[in-house]
Protein backbone atom coordinates (compact mmCIF):
# COMPACT_ATOMS: atom_id res chain seq x y z
CA UNK A 1 0.00 0.00 0.00
CA UNK A 2 2.88 2.24 0.45
CA UNK A 3 4.26 1.71 -3.12
CA UNK A 4 1.13 2.74 -4.70
CA UNK A 5 0.89 5.94 -2.51
CA UNK A 6 4.49 6.72 -2.90
CA UNK A 7 3.98 6.46 -6.74
CA UNK A 8 0.65 8.33 -6.40
CA UNK A 9 2.98 11.19 -4.89
CA UNK A 10 4.97 11.05 -7.18
CA UNK A 11 3.01 11.49 -9.97
CA UNK A 12 1.41 14.41 -8.56
CA UNK A 13 4.57 16.15 -8.37
CA UNK A 14 5.79 15.60 -11.77
CA UNK A 15 2.15 16.72 -13.00
CA UNK A 16 2.81 19.64 -10.76
CA UNK A 17 6.36 20.12 -12.08
CA UNK A 18 4.86 19.62 -16.10
CA UNK A 19 2.00 22.15 -15.47
CA UNK A 20 4.57 24.76 -14.26
CA UNK A 21 6.56 24.10 -17.08
CA UNK A 22 3.78 24.32 -19.45
CA UNK A 23 2.43 27.22 -17.97
CA UNK A 24 6.05 28.96 -18.29
CA UNK A 25 6.82 28.14 -21.84
CA UNK A 26 3.30 29.44 -22.53
CA UNK A 27 3.96 32.38 -21.26
CA UNK A 28 7.35 33.01 -22.90
CA UNK A 29 5.61 32.33 -26.17
CA UNK A 30 2.80 34.49 -25.89
CA UNK A 31 5.56 37.35 -25.19
CA UNK A 32 7.13 36.50 -27.90
CA UNK A 33 4.17 36.72 -30.30
CA UNK A 34 3.32 39.90 -28.96
CA UNK A 35 6.57 41.09 -29.29
CA UNK A 36 6.80 39.49 -32.85
CA UNK A 37 3.53 41.04 -33.63
CA UNK A 38 4.95 44.23 -32.47
CA UNK A 39 7.91 44.18 -34.14
CA UNK A 40 8.84 46.41 -37.86
CA UNK A 41 10.30 43.61 -39.79
CA UNK A 42 12.02 45.78 -41.97
CA UNK A 43 15.66 48.01 -41.92
CA UNK A 44 15.33 49.91 -45.12
CA UNK A 45 19.20 50.42 -45.33
CA UNK A 46 22.37 49.93 -43.82
CA UNK A 47 24.86 52.76 -43.00
CA UNK A 48 28.21 51.27 -42.46
CA UNK A 49 30.55 52.88 -39.87
CA UNK A 50 33.83 51.74 -41.69
CA UNK A 51 35.76 52.02 -38.22
CA UNK A 52 33.36 49.72 -36.49
CA UNK A 53 33.63 47.19 -39.12
CA UNK A 54 37.45 47.45 -39.26
CA UNK A 55 37.82 47.55 -35.23
CA UNK A 56 36.13 44.12 -35.81
CA UNK A 57 37.68 42.86 -38.56
CA UNK A 58 34.09 42.36 -40.02
CA UNK A 59 33.38 41.92 -43.94
CA UNK A 60 30.41 44.19 -45.81
CA UNK A 61 27.82 41.32 -45.10
CA UNK A 62 28.78 40.47 -41.63
CA UNK A 63 28.61 44.39 -40.26
CA UNK A 64 25.10 44.26 -42.36
CA UNK A 65 23.93 41.31 -40.53
CA UNK A 66 25.46 42.71 -36.85
CA UNK A 67 23.62 46.42 -38.27
CA UNK A 68 20.05 44.68 -39.27
CA UNK A 69 20.20 42.70 -36.01
CA UNK A 70 20.88 45.72 -33.49
CA UNK A 71 17.93 47.68 -35.56
CA UNK A 72 15.53 44.72 -35.10
CA UNK A 73 16.18 43.91 -31.66
CA UNK A 74 15.79 47.44 -30.78
CA UNK A 75 12.49 47.72 -32.62
CA UNK A 76 10.79 46.19 -29.48
CA UNK A 77 10.93 46.13 -26.00
CA UNK A 78 11.84 42.91 -25.28
CA UNK A 79 15.81 43.74 -27.48
CA UNK A 80 15.50 40.15 -29.65
CA UNK A 81 15.24 39.97 -33.21
CA UNK A 82 13.02 37.54 -34.28
CA UNK A 83 13.69 37.72 -38.20
CA UNK A 84 14.43 34.38 -39.67
CA UNK A 85 17.65 33.78 -41.07
CA UNK A 86 16.01 33.27 -44.57
CA UNK A 87 14.70 37.59 -44.48
CA UNK A 88 18.35 38.45 -42.89
CA UNK A 89 20.09 36.94 -46.02
CA UNK A 90 16.59 37.79 -48.32
CA UNK A 91 16.96 41.54 -47.54
CA UNK A 92 20.96 41.76 -47.92
CA UNK A 93 21.30 39.01 -51.17
CA UNK A 94 22.78 36.19 -49.05
CA UNK A 95 22.26 32.39 -48.39
CA UNK A 96 19.93 31.43 -45.09
CA UNK A 97 23.75 29.11 -44.65
CA UNK A 98 25.27 32.18 -45.35
CA UNK A 99 23.55 34.21 -43.02
CA UNK A 100 24.26 31.09 -40.09
CA UNK A 101 27.65 31.50 -40.94
CA UNK A 102 27.84 34.77 -40.19
CA UNK A 103 25.92 34.67 -37.13
CA UNK A 104 28.34 32.25 -35.89
CA UNK A 105 30.97 34.21 -36.25
CA UNK A 106 29.01 37.36 -34.65
CA UNK A 107 28.59 35.13 -31.52
CA UNK A 108 32.14 34.13 -31.57
CA UNK A 109 33.04 37.56 -31.34
CA UNK A 110 31.00 38.32 -28.58
CA UNK A 111 28.83 41.05 -30.87
CA UNK A 112 25.55 39.14 -30.96
CA UNK A 113 24.14 36.85 -28.52
CA UNK A 114 21.55 34.40 -29.04
CA UNK A 115 17.95 33.67 -26.72
CA UNK A 116 16.89 30.46 -28.29
CA UNK A 117 15.76 31.10 -31.66
CA UNK A 118 16.03 34.85 -31.43
CA UNK A 119 19.34 37.20 -31.71
CA UNK A 120 20.23 40.11 -30.10
CA UNK A 121 23.01 42.72 -30.06
CA UNK A 122 25.49 42.52 -26.70
CA UNK A 123 27.05 45.58 -25.27
CA UNK A 124 30.06 45.47 -27.29
CA UNK A 125 28.40 45.75 -30.60
CA UNK A 126 26.15 48.54 -28.71
CA UNK A 127 29.04 50.40 -27.32
CA UNK A 128 30.97 50.77 -30.51
CA UNK A 129 28.14 51.39 -32.78
CA UNK A 130 26.93 54.04 -30.42
CA UNK A 131 30.13 55.49 -29.91
CA UNK A 132 31.93 56.54 -33.18
CA UNK A 133 35.66 55.43 -31.07
CA UNK A 134 39.01 56.11 -33.53
CA UNK A 135 41.07 53.53 -34.04
CA UNK A 136 41.78 50.55 -36.56
CA UNK A 137 43.34 47.85 -34.69
CA UNK A 138 41.51 44.41 -35.39
CA UNK A 139 40.33 42.48 -32.62
CA UNK A 140 39.42 39.28 -34.93
CA UNK A 141 42.72 37.29 -35.63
Amino acid sequence: MTKLGDKSKKRSKTNSMSNAMLADIKKRKAIAKEAKSSQNDEVPFTTINHDVRRRFGLSLNEYSIADSIYHLSHANEHHLCYSSKEYLGEFIGVSKQTVHTIINTLVKLKLVERYGNYLTTTLKWNQAYTKKKKGKKSVRN
